[in-house]
């Protein structure tokens, strides 16, 4: 089961609508300014941080260092899919940084769908209908269902969200079923 502890500290680097900006004062920082943002109601934090992330860019501080927004997001889809070849699939969601909160949002969307916590492993695979050496981001759902149930299920999916986020993806992720 995915978890995440809160609070959290961050360094907001742009203004959260309805929030009025910090005043300017000179001498201080923006980076310096820090808010707390308590990690709840775990099953909706994907939805949440898509429909934030467009607007702030989160960072946790560790030590000197600042984490970007980006890699703050693969820490999230780190603890909410199982990464095959986690090096490859890290690198391949830096390269194309738009799926991560494609990815957020879609595990909120399979969980609806398949049940709370679903397993969803990401594995790159070589891309059968691009050029030679192409490749995309596979999520493969893992269920225990019967094949036309699972397809049925994953189908209903498809309508009600894949299909409309689909061009978001540019055709570096797909969305399949694996068997337990």
């Amino acid at each position: 089961m995915p978890h995440l502890a809160g609070p959290l500290e961050t360094d907001v680097l742009s203004v959260l609508p309805g929030v009025p900006p910090l005043p300017k004062q000179t001498g201080r920082r923006l980076d310096s300014e820090k808010v707390l943002v308590d990690i709840i109601n775990w099953p909706r934090l994907p939805i949440a941080l898509a429909e934030a992330e467009e607007r702030t860019l989160f960072g946790q501080e560790i030590g000197a260092s600042i984490i970007r927004a980006l890699d703050f997001q693969i820490q999230l889809l780190d603890q909410l899919y199982i990464l095959r070849e986690p090096a490859e699939v890290i690198r391949f969601i830096k390269e194309h940084p738009f799926l991560a909160p494609l990815l957020l949002e879609a595990h909120s969307q399979i969980a609806k769908f398949f049940g709370p916590y679903p397993h969803v492993y990401l594995e790159i695979v070589a891309d059968p209908e691009a050029a030679a050496g192409a490749s995309q981001l596979v999520a493969f759902v893992s269920t225990p269902l019967s094949p036309d149930e699972a397809l049925d299920i994953l189908a209903r999916l498809d309508e009600s969200w894949w299909l409309e986020a689909l061009q978001r993806a540019e055709g570096n992720l797909c969305i399949t079923l694996e068997f337990e």
